[in-house]
């Protein structure tokens, strides 16, 4: 396997700096080079709704421009990842979307509605078979809990309790079993919230190692570094092999052009989106790389 090197790297930053979608260039310049986390939040300006959601593809493969929980959970691991404080006018309309849009019986947010077909999307996006969410109690709503928690002061106690509650018992009763890769990332991102109930903490402590350690070494979606982001998350042991392969995996997979690009297509559905969302992901993947490589203290010196 090749050597990751300070010219794959370079290269790298070259990529991001070209691309249309500066958001990631914005996000990986903050935190691997300490650059001010404000030009992220004037990118993420131009993906929020004026219901405080977001869309216009911030999930490349969902082009729409109507709010959708699932956009609005990727909008918010870059508030996150940048540190965005809760007197953030962008988190405050979020958030107060959040509390606007919960269901309060079930306790979720539905991830896609009937808005997604206000533009292309990828087929896995497709709307007529929603019980692939099992109620979409992990996917986005768990994840999405975790924002909640971010920035505590803006919701109300009752509502945190609720979530919190829920949560515990989808984890403990409803899904006791190993967990689709797809609802096992709102568990770890759902983890790495500083506010986090103490029993939730003390569940996930306990069962992230057993659901990493399950993931097959096949599967392809389920990405080192975003299912161990830092060397101090649950399960990074059991990740420890896929984790060290890493810079070697990244240095003969990135492109000509610096970056790298995702391993699915759905060019078959729009040729044009497609390209677009390609081209968004390929941002995407490049900035997530160079942050997974700084978090792990795999940088080239």
């Amino acid at each position: 396997m090749p050597d990751l090197t300070k010219q794959c790297i370079e290269k790298a930053w070259s990529y991001l700096a070209q691309n249309p979608r500066q958001l990631d260039n914005a996000l990986a310049r903050h935190v691997v080079l300490e650059q001010p986390a404000e030009a992220v939040w004037a990118e993420l300006e131009a993906y929020q709704n004026t219901d405080g959601g977001f869309a216009q593809g911030i999930e490349p493969d969902l082009r729409t421009p109507l709010t959708q929980g699932i956009s609005t959970s990727v909008a918010f691991q870059y508030l996150r990842s940048s540190g965005a404080p809760s007197s953030l006018p962008m988190v405050q309309r979020a958030i107060a979307h959040l509390l606007e849009t919960l269901d309060r019986k079930a306790w979720v947010w539905p991830a896609i509605d009937d808005g997604l077909d206000a533009a292309p999307h990828a087929p896995w996006w497709d709307a007529t078979d929603l019980d692939r969410y099992i109620g979409f109690v992990f996917n986005p709503s768990t994840e999405l809990a975790g924002y909640l928690f971010d920035h505590a002061a803006l919701v109300p106690p009752e509502i945190r309790d609720g979530l919190a509650a829920r949560i515990l018992h989808s984890l403990k009763v409803d899904h006791p079993g190993p967990l689709e890769i797809y609802d096992l990332y709102p568990c770890i991102r759902l983890f790495h919230s500083p506010n986090l109930p103490a029993e939730l903490r003390e569940l996930l402590t306990r069962r992230l190692p057993g659901e990493i350690s399950a993931i097959s070494a096949d599967n392809a979606h389920a990405m080192p570094f975003q299912v161990v982001p830092t060397p101090t998350s649950p399960g990074a042991s059991a990740f420890s092999d896929r984790l060290a392969a890493m810079p070697s995996t990244l240095a003969a997979t990135q492109d000509d052009s610096g970056a790298w690009r995702p391993f699915w297509n759905w060019d078959f559905v729009d040729a044009t989106e497609w390209k677009q969302a390609d081209q968004a992901w390929s941002a995407v993947l490049t900035a997530n790389a160079l942050i997974g490589l700084h978090h792990h203290r795999m940088l080239p010196g």
